[in-house]
């Protein structure tokens, strides 16, 4: 008996669906140690996930994008990101202030909230 498929290209009931452009050629290549680490920069500034994308694009002449990190921007970044903290700080604190306010003294008696007031931002 023949166990082979009686039909060569049916794809499978279960699994993944095969590729129409399946790549099947491999090409080894060997570096030396400076071409190796030239590489090697040249891949990790291109960001692409895989050493062999960035080797298909190269060969190709696809472009790559270089990502690069600039500290001084990363710096300012991060003091806007303090600024605006401190802001939200702030504000909680002036709503705290307002909360204890409203629940402490009434609309009928504005003169001790007046009084309470005038103290507090005598001595900021």
């Amino acid at each position: 008996m023949n166990n082979q498929n009686p039909k060569p290209n049916a794809s499978p009931k279960s699994g993944r669906k095969p590729k129409l452009d399946k790549a099947q050629n491999c090409i080894m290549v060997r570096f030396t140690d400076e071409e190796y680490a030239k590489f090697l920069s040249m891949f990790e500034k291109s960001g692409v996930y895989a050493k062999a994308v960035f080797i298909k694009a190269r060969v190709f002449n696809k472009d790559f994008k270089v990502i690069m990190t600039d500290s001084f921007i990363l710096e300012i970044i991060s003091k806007i990101t303090n600024l605006h903290a401190q802001f939200r700080a702030v504000g909680v604190n002036i709503n705290q202030i307002t909360k204890v306010f409203q629940t402490h003294f009434s609309e009928k008696e504005p003169n001790g909230c007046y009084r309470i007031y005038f103290i507090t931002s005598w001595h900021l």
